[in-house]
């Protein structure tokens, strides 16, 4: 193939991962973690620290992404620079799309089969759930710097390798599983000799580690930053509900509801397992089998986190789909042509189907879940720019779209009341006499249930968080605060401000009720 096709071919791919991802930006947000996020970029933008200056156990890769285009395309409204956001994460979408053609060509020997796995890449990461699949998250992130760990590891730069996957664990610390794939992948070509390469890999990772350790020291976000990290421990164990039985039914159905709606991804790819053992694709089965734990720790299993697994989907599925073209040419017309059509149908009904309900998903009519919109607009109407704002709840999109200031470091009140590590969608109390079945339980990760189900989960609480939120509103009281819990927004019903006398106090002291909009109460500070 000459060097003018292929660019033509790789200027193709790029420009389709860019149309098929243009319906990101018709929303303010698609995953409500986009929020935090952005919330946590501003303060980075303005100079904060991490972990000292806002609340979040993640790493810290994707906040800097967030704050560098904040402050690169300076807006005056914090849900524009979302919007920039996620239009910059168009192009470095498309940029995975190369690096995975690259890592292709390298593994296989054959532009065709690079090509075919950047074009997989392209169509499939976009075919489930929009909120999960073209939200500008972690997971999408994270996958150009673990492409390119590979490529450099396939080239045999193992410290280079190393480095970007040093950048990986960055980005999410469960990035980590492409080191036991390219451990065992050493193992299988080099044998005995696997070691040095392996200590070149580590200890590139190690450096960049060493590198942000060194930062946080020196800044003095370190004693912060330990905190988080002993409190994502607590969140990785998952919600006490899970058993062994829920997990694997969980795993089987959400892997079945998210490869059905990428079926030529999926099966092309596992059609190429059988014949990657011994060659350098085995790699990539390592990635997905070692993905799958990272997806599974933890009982969440959210849609996005299957996002870590499809460049090595895509790159087996590529090579299949090579195979499958050139058997095409051997059989009779009308054989063929059935086959070609069927092909294409897997492909395009999938990446329509999807595309068009995303495209359509901004316009369709508000639900009770849509209702926090008139809290902004109370809150624009009746505030200055500057006047910081504390939220009660899960509700961080209320900032952004509001631009106002965060009053405490605090994106959500989940680190005030163990929320989120508890429960992550099993809402119920674990302490009932009659649990719900499996069934049940596989069930009600698609329904909110409309009562406040109520249960204790202060033994998550992070550790000395209402110390910090008083410490925080000394320093900066909030001129309104808004209570979500009484329209039990995200389940926050079982929260009322009641239950926790440090917060309840301070508002009945310094704070006058003013208005309840669409359930949740708002008052402003006595003057």
């Amino acid at each position: 193939m000459s060097r003018k096709r292929l660019f033509f071919y790789l200027g193709l791919i790029c420009l389709l991962t860019v149309l098929l991802r243009i319906p990101s930006l018709l929303v303010n947000f698609h995953n409500i973690d986009e929020n935090e996020v952005a919330l946590a970029g501003r303060i980075l933008a303005e100079g904060g620290l991490p972990y000292r200056d806002y609340m979040i156990y993640q790493p810290p890769l994707l906040y800097y992404f967030y704050a560098s285009v904040i402050k690169l395309i300076p807006t005056p409204e914090l849900a524009d620079s979302m919007w920039w956001v996620r239009f910059v994460m168009l192009f470095y979408v498309a940029l995975t799309s190369v690096a995975i053609y690259f890592v292709g060509r390298r593994a296989f020997g054959d532009p065709k089969k690079g090509l075919f796995g950047a074009l997989f890449f392209a169509v499939f990461s976009t075919t489930y759930l929009p909120q999960d699949m073209l939200a500008a998250n972690i997971e999408i992130f994270m996958v150009l710097p673990m492409t390119l760990c590979l490529l450099f590891f396939l080239r045999e730069n193992y410290f280079i390798s190393g480095l970007w996957l040093g950048l990986v664990i960055l980005c999410k610390y469960n990035g980590g599983i492409l080191l036991p794939a390219l451990g065992f992948t050493l193992l299988m070509q080099k044998r005995w000799r696997c070691v040095w390469p392996l200590f070149r890999v580590v200890g590139g990772s190690v450096l960049v580690f060493a590198l942000w350790v060194l930062y946080l020291q020196r800044s003095g976000a370190m004693p912060y930053a330990l905190r988080c990290f002993e409190y994502i421990l607590t969140y990785a164990q998952g919600p006490s509900q899970n058993d062994l039985p829920y997990i694997i039914l969980k795993f089987l159905l959400r892997t079945f509801l998210i490869g059905f709606s990428g079926f030529g991804l999926w099966y092309f790819a596992i059609k190429a397992f059988r014949s990657a053992l011994g060659r350098p694709a085995f790699v990539f089965v390592l990635w997905i089998l070692f993905g799958f734990l990272a997806i599974v720790a933890g009982g969440r299993m959210y849609f996005h986190y299957y996002l870590i697994i499809y460049p090595p989907l895509a790159l087996l599925a590529g090579e299949q789909v090579v195979f499958f073209l050139e058997r095409l040419k051997n059989l009779p017309f009308e054989k063929g042509m059935w086959r070609l059509t069927l092909f294409i149908l897997m492909l395009s009904i999938p990446v329509t189907g999807f595309t068009a309900y995303a495209t359509y998903k901004p316009f369709r009519p508000k639900s009770k879940r849509d209702e926090w919109i008139y809290v902004v607009d109370y809150i624009r109407d009746r505030t200055k720019k500057t006047d910081p704002v504390f939220v009660w709840g899960y509700c961080p999109q209320i900032y952004t779209a509001s631009n106002r200031p965060m009053a405490s470091r605090f994106t959500t009140s989940d680190y005030l009341t163990g929320r989120t590590p508890k429960t992550a969608g099993l809402e119920y109390d674990p302490k009932t006499p009659n649990p719900p079945s499996v069934w049940k339980k596989l069930i009600g990760d698609f329904t909110t249930p409309s009562v406040v189900i109520d249960y204790d989960t202060s033994e998550n609480i992070f550790p000395g968080s209402w110390d910090l939120l008083m410490e925080d509103f000394k320093k900066s009281s909030p001129e309104l605060i808004v209570d979500t819990s009484p329209s039990n927004y995200r389940m926050y019903g079982r929260y009322p401000m009641s239950k926790f006398p440090l917060l309840s106090d301070w508002v009945k002291k310094n704070y006058r009720f003013e208005a309840s909009i669409r359930g949740m109460d708002i008052y402003r500070k006595r003057k």
